[in-house]
């Protein structure tokens, strides 16, 4: 079944070499309306993304050089391209790790054709509906040394840093500065999350959580503006203001 016309062309990055992986992938994608770009290793990715801007990533964890958890983070500090993990290990290890490195997905080996693509399509779908979460002319929220720029997906803090948030982690802090002071417990964070992360779990609200103290948390092993309240939640306990509206 091929992509209806006149739908968005998707353009995605792969990156590994291994040869099984992209001969079954590349040509069927390709028939979906997704273009492929195929890069073997980090330095190749770097080349790649110094000239266009693409929708997703697929990453292989097995490099041959630059491990791939690396290339993940190198990723993530700079860009919030939607990144999809996939390796050969099976027992969740590979998975957690980078959905705490900052993949939003992840996918054993051997991959299946109809499920990468299914996975490119809902990643992406999610990607559109947080940008449609609010209104464009919501501006984001003030809060400690950050702003939340809600449109553009990032923090911006002092001195100039920016960082970029992946649609789950800016849904989620957008969720936190709404309700600041409120203790919100991991069902109350998925009910309020769940239209753009896709399959939400308490697992995955950990997650995310501990990514965002690492992002505005000066000590993220003694988190005070996102606590965790025992048997209960988490709160926001920073101060918010809402950033004027245009």
């Amino acid at each position: 079944m091929t992509q209806k016309t006149g739908a968005k062309k998707l353009s995605a990055l792969l990156v590994g070499d291994d040869e099984a992986t992209s001969d079954t992938i590349v040509p069927y994608l390709s028939r979906q309306n997704i273009e492929i770009t195929v890069v073997a290793d980090g330095k190749e990715m770097d080349l790649a993304f110094q000239t266009k801007n693409f929708d997703l990533v697929v990453l292989d964890l097995a490099q041959s050089g630059e491990d791939g958890f690396s290339i993940c983070q190198r990723i993530r500090q700079g860009n919030a391209v939607p990144i999809i993990t996939t390796s050969n290990c099976h027992n969740n290890v590979d998975k957690i790790i980078s959905l705490e490195i900052g993949a939003d997905d992840y996918i054993p080996k051997p991959l299946d054709p109809r499920e990468i693509l299914a996975r490119i399509r809902a990643l992406s779908r999610r990607v559109e509906m947080s940008k449609l979460a609010k209104p464009a002319r919501e501006k984001g929220y003030l809060f400690s040394d950050w702003r939340l720029e809600i449109q553009a997906r990032k923090l911006v803090g002092f001195g100039g840093v920016h960082l970029p948030l992946t649609s789950a982690e800016c849904c989620t802090l957008r969720v936190f500065c709404e309700n600041a002071g409120q203790v919100l417990s991991r069902g109350r964070l998925i009910e309020l999350t769940h239209d753009v992360i896709d399959s939400p779990s308490e697992r995955s609200v950990d997650i995310i959580v501990s990514r965002l103290r690492h992002k505005i948390e000066a000590n993220p092993s003694f988190p005070k503006i996102i606590r965790t309240i025992r048997f209960e939640g988490y709160i926001f306990t920073a101060r918010v203001e809402r950033l004027p509206e245009s």
